[in-house]
């Protein structure tokens, strides 16, 4: 793991000067015992405390101002990037500060269209509450017609004035595409596409990368779009849903359907409970007694 990062915790604590044998003394072993519980613990803590240090009411880096050594962004910015401001996509000067370069993944083709879909209806909100409607780009192969009108492949044709095949080279397209993606505020990607050729071609790389249906998509697939590297990643899901689809009952022994969102959660990690029901009415509101614990 990068280092400042993130640091799993390791099986066992780092083994402790060996104490002296005492033979025949069970006092000796339980003590044995305990003291090797108390390295857990103290390791535990110390991992804890080095992965969420804001829960021992330390500073981290999205505390600190001041400009990043790799790309220029900011480490901490007070509108999310631009997320809550509400400038026109466009190229802007500079003392207008950074725009964000988001990243919107899901593991299906449905659900990804379904945020696209929701955005282009409804926009975002900024600070203040008001409508923003960001640049969007859907990037893949089998897209809802609904959406298509975001998608890569017709703004590329927009922007070169494409009506026919064969009229600009595949050089010209690729250019194209580079220059539609980095100029875009959201793209719009399935998991799978999201390890695409073009992405690692982007000279801008992702500021934030979110991810939808995050605890029904095993690890490895979640790990593809964050490759790139990214300064904020935002899992979102259900663990206590269907989890990821494995169909290897070799893989299922070996654990491969636990998704990042499970792993993180298991190890305490901080995670945020949205408890506000909009599926069902209160009164029907099953599961949120029987199992969020009433929540």
């Amino acid at each position: 793991a990068a280092k400042g990062s993130l640091e799993l915790v390791p099986r066992q604590a780092k083994a402790a000067p060996a104490a002296a044998p005492a033979a025949g003394s069970r006092a000796g072993a339980g003590s044995s015992a305990a003291a090797a519980g108390d390295g857990v613990d103290a390791e535990r803590q110390r991992v804890w405390r080095l992965q969420s240090p804001w829960m021992f009411g330390e500073p981290t880096v999205r505390d600190m101002h001041g400009p990043s050594s790799d790309t220029g962004m900011p480490c901490h910015s007070p509108d999310c990037f631009g997320l809550c401001n509400r400038r026109p996509p466009a190229v802007i000067g500079k003392a207008m500060g950074p725009k964000a370069h988001v990243l919107v993944c899901a593991p299906s083709n449905a659900a990804l269209d379904e945020v696209v879909l929701r955005i282009l209806q409804h926009g975002l909100l900024d600070g203040s509450g008001k409508r923003y409607d960001p640049s969007i780009v859907r990037i893949g192969v089998t897209l809802h017609h609904s959406v298509k009108t975001v998608s890569l492949e017709m703004l590329v044709d927009a922007k070169l004035g494409v009506t026919e095949k064969g009229q600009v080279s595949g050089l010209q397209r690729e250019r194209a595409k580079l220059t539609i993606l980095q100029e875009a505020v959201i793209v719009a990607s399935t998991l799978s596409f999201a390890g695409f050729s073009v992405f690692h071609r982007l000279s801008k790389h992702f500021d934030v990368v979110i991810i939808d249906e995050a605890a029904q998509a095993v690890e490895p697939s979640v790990l593809m779009p964050l490759a790139m590297g990214c300064k904020q990643v935002y899992l979102v899901g259900d663990p206590v849903q269907l989890p990821a689809t494995v169909i290897s009952s070799v893989a299922l022994d070996q654990g491969y359907d636990c998704s990042l969102f499970k792993r993180l959660q298991s190890m305490v990690y901080p995670v945020n409970v949205l408890d506000v029901q909009y599926h069902m009415h209160p009164q029907i509101s099953i599961p949120k007694s029987g199992i969020y614990q009433g929540r």
